[in-house]
């Protein structure tokens, strides 16, 4: 109709054997709708034609800890804040958890917000921003609620300030 259609695709991954595939989650509910299944065709054709596997899954073929997770980071996309925030953040975390290693992160996050007099829960949704923005990562697979200091890894810091410098 001459009005160019927006889509998306929910995850491209690239694996740990340098392959990439697309996944498209949907609920199940949604997958009775013909829209729907018009759209998800349409998605499908486009990554056959660039040769990239095509996968859609539903809340049924998910690990209830990995929904659980990441119901809890994309909660946090409103939120955003500006990558020097982040970064003042991510600095926060990286000093508290080398003094803290055996603490779990909810501690730790008690912690940063005494010792830096911020609110109550400032750290925790920090946290939250930097483990959406893939700048601490840890296994998805994991409670988050059980997650300890050593359990997280750190996106190098190096690299962070060069993200930094180019959206600048």
């Amino acid at each position: 109709r001459g009005i160019n259609q927006v889509m998306t695709s929910d995850f491209l991954i690239d694996s740990s054997s340098h392959k990439q595939f697309v996944i498209q989650v949907k609920p199940l509910s949604e997958l009775s709708d013909p829209r729907t299944i018009e759209k998800l065709e349409i998605e499908r054709r486009y990554w056959v034609s660039k040769d990239i596997p095509w996968y859609i899954i539903t809340e049924k073929e998910l690990n209830p800890t990995v929904l659980d997770n990441i119901k809890w980071l994309y909660s946090s996309q409103e939120d955003t804040q500006d990558f020097s925030q982040l970064l003042n953040a991510l600095n926060n975390f990286e000093f508290a958890c080398q003094q803290h290693l055996q603490m779990k992160l909810s501690d730790i996050c008690k912690f940063i917000d005494r010792e830096y007099q911020q609110d109550l829960g400032q750290s925790l949704a920090d946290l939250k921003q930097l483990m959406a923005h893939r700048l601490i990562k840890f296994d998805i697979t994991q409670k988050f609620k059980e997650l300890r200091v050593k359990d997280i890894i750190f996106y190098q810091h190096q690299l962070v300030e060069g993200f930094l410098n180019v959206a600048n």
